[in-house]
């Protein structure tokens, strides 16, 4: 049994991982199509991106190994103070935004190479 993944189109293909794992990254190897790095839990079944930036139908046969999938480690959010978003925002606005204590050497630093 296998699945074809028409020409120059991304599918969606049911796939399985022999370990469980709460939280895992999967990484495409082997194939001969492209299977982005993506994050998944062991909730609900596993579906992995295969695309095809060819000009002809690739099949994967049931059963072949087409990732590997790698525990993930948590990592906690970003505070908000260092939220990229929020130096985006002064930029958007014409003002400047506030830098964080810890990177003034940094920057002072940076335009006396300039």
């Amino acid at each position: 049994m296998f699945m074809s993944v028409p020409p120059n189109s991304v599918a969606l293909v049911p796939c399985s991982v022999e370990t469980k794992l709460d939280t895992f990254v999967v990484e495409g190897v082997g194939v001969d199509l492209i299977v982005p790095m993506s994050v998944h839990t062991g909730e609900g079944k596993l579906r992995l991106a295969m695309l095809n930036p060819s000009d002809h139908s690739v099949k994967v046969r049931k059963g072949r190994v087409v990732g590997r999938a790698k525990e993930a480690r948590l990592v906690k959010p970003v505070p908000q103070e260092f939220s990229p978003d929020r130096f985006v925002e002064g930029l958007e606005n014409r003002t400047e935004a506030e830098l964080p204590e810890h990177l003034h050497d940094l920057m002072e630093r940076a335009r006396v190479d300039q």
